[in-house]
């Protein structure tokens, strides 16, 4: 099965910013008003500043509410489903799914520097469903010429048991210090090859009930830009991650 949507939200928000400041300039340390698509587009005759110079748009953030973005989903879907004798009933369900939309941050920009997997889809499900008569009652092998008040008592129940098993959610990792890098658009480290962060449960943190999943790179130390640590690397000054 396949979809593409058009005239969509980019990431389920209704807004983006139209005078989001662009990367490029950063390290030249052009300001970041004038780094904005809007700077100096138009003015407002009659109206001047302290210095009595007129005003010019735009130097702030603005809004704009629209869907003009798109999105992608695609996904192979298989059923199962057995009807065997004395009430039991099995189905199952798989689906392999991939789905990629916009994100609303630097999108007026560059769309594709946030275009990935969307956030509330997962790549994996596969679900079972089992259902089981119990069999008693009428008609059942157990206790079916009782009288109509037992029947309305031990007739009609069912066992019913559900199980789910899911692949996990797309994320994106950031990394510490990446105001120092950029002013503008994603914080996120570079990714090398297929690796990928350590993983596995830890213990649970008596005092915030948090427990940790991920093993922090260098020891959860900052990185100097360029340098690697595990699957990751610190972009250098002014860069996107990948």
């Amino acid at each position: 099965m396949g979809n593409k949507g058009t005239h969509v939200f980019t990431d389920d928000s209704p807004t983006y910013n139209v005078n989001q400041p662009s990367i490029v300039g950063y390290l030249q340390g052009v300001p970041q008003a004038q780094r904005r698509p809007l700077f100096g587009k138009f003015t407002y005759p009659g109206f001047v500043d302290a210095s009595g110079n007129t005003l010019t748009c735009c130097s702030n953030d603005v809004f704009f509410l629209a869907n003009d973005a798109s999105n992608n989903y695609n996904a192979l879907q298989a059923k199962f489903t057995k009807r065997f004798s004395r009430g039991l009933q099995v189905m199952a369900y798989y689906t392999w799914a991939k789905s990629l939309n916009y994100t609303n941050d630097y999108y007026v920009n560059d769309p594709r520097i946030t275009y990935g997997p969307e956030d509330n889809i997962r790549n994996q499900v596969f679900v079972t469903d089992i259902l089981w008569e119990l069999p008693f009652g009428k008609g059942k092998m157990f206790a079916s010429h009782v009288g109509s008040r037992w029947i309305k008592i031990i007739g009609g129940w069912q066992i019913n048991s559900i199980t789910n098993w899911s692949g996990g959610l797309p994320w994106t990792p950031g990394y510490a210090n990446c105001d120092s890098d950029i002013d503008t658009g994603p914080c996120r480290p570079n990714r090398l090859g297929s690796s990928s962060l350590v993983t596995g449960a830890g213990p649970l943190d008596p005092f915030t009930h948090e427990v940790s999943f991920f093993t922090p790179v260098n020891g959860g130390n900052p990185l100097d830009n360029g340098q690697i640590s595990g699957g990751w690397q610190r972009p250098l000054k002014g860069q996107f991650g990948n």
